[in-house]
């Protein structure tokens, strides 16, 4: 589900450096929440080794995406990228 622009400015944080929310990524529809996503643990696993800017945690997360959407890499697939 893509994210509103209050919350991506006001909880996100955007553009905040390490306040910026670590779970905030874009893609074709906009910004959206990768909280409770396979990709979590990939994000969560950067920020332990200060390999990323945005390093907040700042909600519970976004209401999950709707089904059908790309953002179903698993963290070995991103990883394998590197």
């Amino acid at each position: 589900m893509k994210i509103t622009e209050t919350h991506v400015k006001t909880i996100c944080r955007i553009g905040q450096g390490k306040e910026c929310c670590r779970y905030l990524t874009v893609g074709p529809q906009g910004f959206m929440c990768a909280k409770h996503t396979s990709i979590k643990q990939y994000l969560d696993f950067r920020v332990k080794n200060n390999d990323i800017t945005a390093q907040g945690n700042n909600c519970d997360g976004y209401p999950i995406m709707d089904e059908g959407t790309d953002n179903n890499e698993s963290y070995s697939d991103i990883k394998s990228e590197r």
